[in-house]
Order: C-alpha cells, then sequence, then structure tokens
C-alpha cells in the first residue's frame, strides 16, 4: 500500500512541478511577445508617424508681439510670444546655453517684431525665430526634434533585444 502512495505522490509531484514550470514559460514567454510588440509599435511610430520635417519646409510667419513672458516649470521653462490671441512658445532647450532666461527676456523685449519658423501653420512651438537683436536658428529646433526621434528608435531596439531574449530564455532547458 505504502508503495502505491508513494508512486501516486511521486507522479502529482510531478505533474505539479511540469505545471508550474509550463506557467512560468507561459508567462516569460508571453511577457518577451509583449515587449516584441511594443518595440515593433515603437520603431513603426519612429519610421512612420513621427517624420521630421526639414528645415527647408517650416512654415515661415512675421508677428508683431508685447510683453514676451516665461512660464513652466524650473527644468522645463519656455518664452511665450503672444500675438493675435495665440501663444508661441520657444522651449528651454533651443536658446543658447550661454544665455540665460532673463537675457534672453531682455533680447526680445527690445524688439516687438519676430520671424518665426514653425513645423506647421497650427504649431504652437517655435523652431527657430529672428529679431534684430536675436537669432536662433531653425536648424537647432530641427536637430532637436531628430534626438528626440531617436529616443523612439533606441527603446524600440533596447525592448526588442529584451523581448527576444525573454522570448528565448522561455524556451531553455528545464
Amino acid at each position: 500500500m505504502s508503495f502505491v502512495v508513494e508512486l501516486l505522490s511521486a507522479t502529482l509531484a510531478r505533474i505539479f512541478g511540469r505545471a508550474a514550470h509550463a506557467r512560468n514559460r507561459a508567462i516569460t514567454f508571453l511577457m518577451g511577445t509583449i515587449f516584441i510588440i511594443v518595440s515593433l509599435l515603437l520603431i513603426y511610430l519612429y519610421s512612420f508617424v513621427y517624420i521630421p520635417v526639414p528645415v527647408g519646409n517650416y512654415l515661415t510667419r512675421n508677428i508683431r508681439y508685447e510683453h514676451p513672458f516665461a512660464e513652466g516649470a524650473k527644468n522645463g521653462r519656455r518664452i511665450v510670444l503672444a500675438f493675435e490671441g495665440r501663444s508661441f512658445k520657444i522651449d528651454h532647450h533651443l536658446w543658447p546655453s550661454d544665455i540665460n532666461e532673463t537675457q534672453l527676456l531682455e533680447l526680445l523685449t527690445r524688439d516687438s517684431v519676430a520671424r518665426l519658423w514653425m513645423k506647421s501653420p497650427d504649431d504652437i512651438y517655435i523652431q527657430g525665430i529672428e529679431t534684430s537683436s536675436f537669432r536662433i536658428d531653425p536648424s537647432v529646433g530641427a536637430e532637436w526634434d531628430n534626438s528626440n526621434r531617436r529616443y523612439l528608435l533606441w527603446i524600440g531596439i533596447g525592448l526588442s533585444i529584451l523581448g527576444i531574449t525573454t522570448v528565448l530564455s522561455a524556451f531553455r532547458g528545464k
């Protein structure tokens, strides 16, 4: 009788042990598949959705603004130029590092007319600006957009490597 109990006990332990192992493998496989799907989505966004606008295709607009001001958190400051009820924004990453926010506001206050470069007519973010006393080349804005776009690519590549590694580890022995 004890032989039957031991045999039954060993069989059940083996079945449940395999089931637990199979469940862990299925979860690992599922996580790897999710990583691969997300990485393909990010690479798709990089390739087909977030296509950079060449500097030559930027919309050029002349505006007459009054009283530029700064807004935003300490790490995400921007200068706002108001024109005909619309606000156009210069993000902190566009202005030169040797000019602080106060100096930039002083330079912009000297003038009231500016030439703006933007990606589209309804865009509120300035890619380049030129006044009689100050200029930010539109290529600076284009380079910033390209660097943000490259983050999508590198995150997508990293997630695909992680996903492939995870899927392969699901099929590893034992």
